[in-house]
């Protein structure tokens, strides 16, 4: 028995020090796939935040302003979600993150956005993951 366990040990050990590294080799794949993903994700964002800002910015009268300004919240609603939820964890998307805790506080004081958002509030839990950014990410 003592014989078979000493000839045996060097297998078992390069297996063991093969499954580590397949494991190992595993979970790098994987952060890198959520780190594409993520980045993905925030560059779509931030693509359609900047096509909306320019759209709001550029509305000729106040229903297209209103409009506009319906898009853009709603994005910033869906950024917040995806915050909120833990969907967004990597380094990646920390500059979304930034701005949002940034802007979104700012939006919220100023009279004219505070009144949009309070035109489009339908119910009682319109914009949720907009507040809980703005309270989760206050500034002192």
């Amino acid at each position: 028995m003592a014989i078979i366990a000493l000839l045996t040990a060097p297998a078992v050990a390069l297996g063991v020090w093969q499954s580590r590294t397949a494991l190992e080799s595993q979970n790098t794949s994987l952060q890198n796939q959520i780190i594409s993903s993520d980045l993905q994700t925030v560059l779509a964002i931030w693509e359609r935040l900047d096509h909306h800002w320019c759209r709001f910015l550029a509305a000729s009268n106040e229903d297209c302003r209103a409009f506009e300004f319906g898009q853009l919240s709603g994005y910033y609603e869906l950024a917040c979600g995806l915050f909120k939820d833990g969907v967004l964890t990597t380094k990646a998307a920390r500059t979304l993150e930034e701005h949002l805790a940034e802007i979104l506080p700012r939006m919220h004081v100023n009279a004219d956005f505070a009144s949009r958002f309070d035109a489009l509030r339908g119910e009682p839990n319109t914009f949720e993951n907009i507040e809980w950014f703005c309270r989760t990410y206050a500034r002192s």
